[in-house]
């Protein structure tokens, strides 16, 4: 465990938007055997996943997510 888990020790991950935040947290998670929890707020992935240089990124990331909290406008 690492210093800085030992001093806060927290019990999951959450990465504000699917790119960069949820690329990067996905590796960190994975690392430090965390769950991760990602937040997609529209342009993230409306305008990234048009992207296809970092639509597997984007596909690894929100397949590591064991929760994927997203936000509509009706």
């Amino acid at each position: 465990m690492s210093a800085r888990r030992r001093g806060f020790p927290f019990t999951a991950i959450l990465a504000a938007w699917a790119y960069p935040d949820a690329a990067a947290a996905a590796r960190l998670a994975d690392r430090m055997n965390l769950p991760l929890v990602t937040m997609v707020l529209g342009s993230d992935l409306n305008d990234f996943a048009q992207r296809p240089d970092l639509r597997p990124q984007l596909r690894q990331a929100l397949h590591r997510s064991q929760r994927i909290i997203h936000f509509s406008r009706l």
